[in-house]
């Protein structure tokens, strides 16, 4: 337990316990007892390059935040949790209290450490989280749409997913499309969802002036940014990256309706 490992093993063992397999998910965190904080001072103090981790995993179901030590065990008693579920009607998520909830959970998480005196051990915050959780929001970084997810249900997306594929294949393009963004045309997507905002909702869609995803609306908030550069995992899964060249799709997202001034900076986040 005493050895950091290789940085992915270590983000995997965050991610492992913080979904429970090893570990119970209290509604609200234990006080973390004197002999876990020595144990996580310990490990902290040993590995100073890593110190303690809070690790937030925002799921469909509910959002959760706890702290990691090296090596990937949890600080006992630093578990939080808030229960929340999509909309089932249209698949989506409210993205002022998927934001809330992660404030709560965190600021939980975070008092149980400052507690035990562990809060100045805290090197790193990690995200966990649904994909995609694809949200418009203004200049300011207010959001100004829902969170749109893989499990969108509106009456209009399958109808421009089948649209949109059928364009690709009249214009030669399908493949090359799947080759570069890996997603196919899917209603679990961007592409699809975004061909219906832009035929169904334009004047939605022309309120947005960057797209965001829940965990970066979280860190801009937190350091009181209007955005914040996407991670190129989230980016993926929206299936607009081009995922050999690291960058934005902006023939397909032109193609869709999407500006491509408004999709965020990208960075290995």
């Amino acid at each position: 337990e005493d050895q950091p490992g290789v940085l992915r093993e270590f983000w995997n063992a965050c991610f492992v316990r913080l979904r429970g397999e090893n570990c119970a998910i209290n509604e609200e965190p234990e006080r973390i007892t004197p002999a876990a904080a020595a144990t996580a001072r310990r490990l902290a103090e040993r590995h100073p390059d890593l110190g303690l981790t809070v690790v937030v995993d925002i799921g469909s179901s509910s959002v959760r935040c706890m702290a990691i030590m090296p090596g990937g065990k949890p600080v006992e008693g630093s578990v939080s949790k808030e229960e929340m579920c999509f909309e089932l009607t249209l698949g989506i998520a409210q993205p002022l209290r998927l934001l809330e909830a992660i404030d709560r959970t965190v600021d939980a998480t975070v008092g149980q450490l400052r507690m035990a005196y562990l809060a100045s051990f805290v090197r790193s915050v990690g995200f966990a989280g649904f994909a995609m959780s694809w949200v418009g929001t203004d200049s300011d970084g207010w959001p100004v749409t829902p969170v749109y997810t893989y499990a969108d249900r509106h009456p209009g997306t399958p109808e421009s997913a089948v649209e949109l594929r059928q364009e690709l294949i009249d214009a030669g393009e399908l493949l090359s499309v799947w080759r570069r963004t890996g997603a196919p045309v899917h209603t679990a997507y961007a592409p699809a969802q975004m061909r219906r905002l832009a035929r169904r909702e334009p004047e939605l869609l022309a309120r947005v002036a960057r797209w965001q995803t829940v965990s970066s609306m979280a860190r801009a908030r937190w350091l009181g940014d209007a955005h914040c550069p996407l991670s190129f995992c989230e980016a993926s899964w929206t299936g607009l990256l081009d995922f050999r060249r690291l960058e934005w799709d902006l023939a397909l997202a032109a193609r869709v309706g999407i500006d491509g001034g408004t999709l965020p900076e990208l960075a290995d986040v």
